[in-house]
């Protein structure tokens, strides 16, 4: 359900197991994406949770 609910929200995360994702950026994200990236899994999270 997170992972679906991150992709509606704007980004694609990969599943790691039955109860973790992964995070893998691009050795040159900015600041400003990460923070977006993280802004997205919280909404996220606050949606499923």
């Amino acid at each position: 359900r997170v992972i679906g609910a991150i992709y509606r929200h704007g980004a694609i995360i990969l599943p790691c197991g039955c109860s973790s994702i992964r995070f893998r950026p691009p050795l040159n994200i900015t600041s400003a994406e990460i923070e977006e990236a993280l802004d997205i899994i919280g909404r996220a999270l606050a949606e499923v949770l």
